[in-house]
């Protein structure tokens, strides 16, 4: 459906409440020629439900309070006359009611009319959609912390900037790992020992040396044990010559075996000849040198791994800097080629700045300046502006707001615990002074629902 509304300059010409949170019946008239509406009264006197029976007229469920039948009554409507901003032609009436049926269920009803009492087509929500927008109140947006000031500001300006700050957590979280790996492989490697002398030696086998080792030692075992041998040999000689003299009837038997043990001794000694103990030198320190070079080898081996996985580490660490380096660059082009609504505005990795100051340190009329600014920049077909608590502006700053809503084309409405001259109306005990009667929106109104006759 092509919405023949959304191209006009629309404003609020009037508005009607009745029965509406705190208000009872409040009617408000605007004047075509200003651009700011202040609603005054003291506190709980029905200014603010007031300024959300507009925005309930216009904004619909999603910001439709759960109960917005005023205590004790049975049923509630707001009427909204919107006109055509440069001509003051009559273009639609909002009207909208709520009441409880038999069961005390709240029912509720919207009508979008133009100006011949005919709904319009394509259901009246979807058309007040394409025409409002709740704007960001200035004062509130004042009251922000700095990162959602920062927030509010990128969305107003076109800069979406949550996937380039996803990617710059996640690579700096990601380089805090591998920056943390990298060091850890540094202190690893301080700690790895390094023996330049060894490098380009061989160390000998091992194994070789020792089964050299155990050859001597095996030869030198033999020989003491056949030395052994023929010890008990030569002291069994000396006893059979002695028995030999004391045993006559025995010489020939003693004879006979002094002349084996001689065979058997010669033989030995023949034998103790034959061994060779081969020359091993200094063996035992060639084993001590051979696994000290090969401890020596494995260290330089683990040393030149270590510097290897440190190096990597390193410089997969320095791409992710890069990259940091890179979005942060890629947002600060960004930046520079933003329009802000006002100028001076901009905003880093704080917050929002104006000529370069932190926004919350300004001056209180530089704050409202850039607020009403950011609150108007991309004003919708239907373009109001609510400001809650307006107290927080001085008469100064009252003027300075209007006049950026008249450059807008946009209209303010602002609320005020006050009941000065420059209140356009002031409610008490939710009722509205004579300001002026609007007329009826449309012949429909006494029986739209049968709720109440206005």
């Amino acid at each position: 459906m092509t919405n023949e509304y959304a191209e006009k300059p629309l404003t609020i010409g009037a508005l009607k409440v009745r029965n509406v949170l705190g208000v009872s019946a409040v009617d408000l008239v605007f004047d075509p020629k200003r651009n700011l509406f202040v609603v005054g009264g003291d506190n709980g006197a029905g200014k603010t439900s007031t300024i959300n029976a507009l925005w309930y007229a216009l904004g619909g469920g999603r910001v439709i309070a759960d109960k917005p039948i005023k205590d004790g009554e049975k049923s509630a409507r707001v009427e909204l006359r919107v006109n055509n901003r440069k001509t003051g032609a009559h273009e639609l009436d909002v009207i909208r009611t709520w009441w409880y049926d038999k069961k005390k269920n709240m029912r509720t009803k919207l009508e979008v009319l133009d100006a011949r009492g005919v709904e319009v087509e394509g259901g009246g929500q979807t058309t007040l959609d394409t025409l409002y927008s709740h704007l960001i109140d200035p004062v509130e947006f004042m009251g922000l912390d700095r990162k959602r000031q920062v927030e509010a500001v990128r969305q107003c300006v076109g800069l979406d900037f949550s996937k380039l700050d996803a990617e710059y957590n996640d690579r700096f979280k990601q380089r805090t790992v591998e920056s943390g790996k990298a060091d850890t492989l540094k202190a690893q490697l301080l700690a790895c020992e390094n023996f330049p002398d060894a490098v380009g030696k061989e160390a000998d086998d091992t194994v070789d040396l020792i089964a050299k080792q155990k050859k001597h030692d095996d030869a030198v075992k033999e020989k003491a044990g056949l030395e052994s041998d023929v010890e008990l040999k030569r002291e069994a000689l000396e006893e059979t010559k002695a028995r030999i003299e004391e045993l006559e009837e025995m010489v020939a038997d003693a004879k006979k075996r002094a002349s084996d043990l001689a065979v058997d001794e010669a033989k030995l000694l023949g034998e103790i000849i034959c061994v060779v103990i081969p020359e091993v030198g200094d063996i035992a320190e060639k084993i001590a040198a051979a696994d000290k070079l090969r401890e020596e080898l494995r260290a330089n081996e683990e040393h030149d791994n270590k510097a290897t996985e440190a190096a990597k580490a390193a410089k997969v660490a320095d791409a992710s800097t890069e990259r940091l380096d890179a979005i942060t660059e890629e947002k600060r082009a960004a930046l520079a080629k933003a329009e802000f609504p006002v100028d001076g505005m901009s905003f880093d990795g704080e917050g929002v700045l104006f000529k370069g100051t932190p926004l919350d340190q300004c001056a209180t009329s530089e704050q409202i300046r850039v607020s009403t600014g950011m609150a108007l920049a991309n004003p919708p077909a239907l373009a109001v502006l609510i400001i809650r608590r307006g107290e927080a502006l001085d008469i100064n700053n009252l003027k300075v707001i209007e006049d950026m809503a008249k450059t807008a084309g946009a209209y303010i409405i602002t609320e005020r615990v006050s009941t000065g001259e420059e209140c356009n109306v002031v409610i008490k005990d939710g009722k509205g002074d004579d300001s002026g009667e609007p007329e009826p929106a449309t012949k429909k109104e006494k029986t739209a629902q049968g709720a109440f006759d206005l």
